[in-house]
């Protein structure tokens, strides 16, 4: 089962007593642990990243939106804490950090645009580690032809959600025929970052099958 609030606590007791009841340090844990938020650090740990790349700015935005004298992110200690609980998430995956020591932390990438955040840690899969969960992936039935992953900008925060439109395939009106095939494009999502709920629609042409001829997605806000 994934790690709890708790398990973090319990392993980091470093981290300070005072977050057994900072309510913002778990509301970060818990949107480190949703399930989007964990695959997209595996993947950057498979790819050599540091693991909260992906994650830094979601982070960093939550944070902006609750301000927290006793969970700011401007306070290295605080920084140090987020470190922690990913660690803690990802360990029930079998991912450990790079070793030796000395090669654990490295310079995020500056086109992130993290504010807060400098470094993070590297993560790699140690196939003898303790591990009680896993990623699994599938191959559907029918796989879209060409690669349905956006990024697209929240119309509320303004940060990227990486989504995969292949998760909302099922619920795709489609027409299709020898020579072109035609997606259309209506469903809600839940911003990453500040959890606003946002629409996204348009369409998806393929012309011929397998080559995108026109697309376009619109994000509209859902209240206001």
């Amino acid at each position: 089962m994934k790690a709890t609030y708790r398990d973090f606590l319990n392993e980091n007791p470093k981290c300070g007593k005072d977050l057994v009841t900072n309510t913002n340090a778990q509301a970060v844990f818990d949107l480190l642990s949703r399930d989007r938020n964990i695959i997209a650090m595996i993947e950057a740990s498979d790819a050599g990243k540091p693991a909260i790349s992906p994650v830094v700015l979601i982070i960093e935005v939550f944070c902006t939106r609750h301000p927290s004298e006793s969970f700011n992110l401007a306070n290295e200690q605080r920084r140090t804490v987020v470190g922690c609980m990913i660690k803690t998430i990802l360990s029930r995956f079998g991912y450990e950090p790079v070793r030796p020591a000395t090669r654990t932390q490295k310079e995020l990438s500056r086109t992130i645009g993290a504010k807060y955040f400098v470094s993070g840690s590297c993560y790699t899969y140690e196939p003898l580690a303790p591990a009680s969960m896993r990623i699994v992936r599938t191959v559907s039935v029918e796989p879209a032809i060409f690669s349905l992953v956006r990024e697209l900008q929240c119309p509320y925060c303004k940060s990227t959600n990486a989504v995969d439109l292949q998760d909302e395939y099922s619920s795709f009106p489609e027409t299709r025929s020898e020579e072109a095939r035609h997606l259309e494009i209506d469903f809600y999502r839940d911003c990453a970052a500040c959890d606003e709920r946002f629409r996204v629609s348009g369409y998806i042409i393929e012309c011929p099958p397998g080559e995108i001829e026109r697309e376009e997605i619109k994000l509209l806000p859902v209240k206001g």
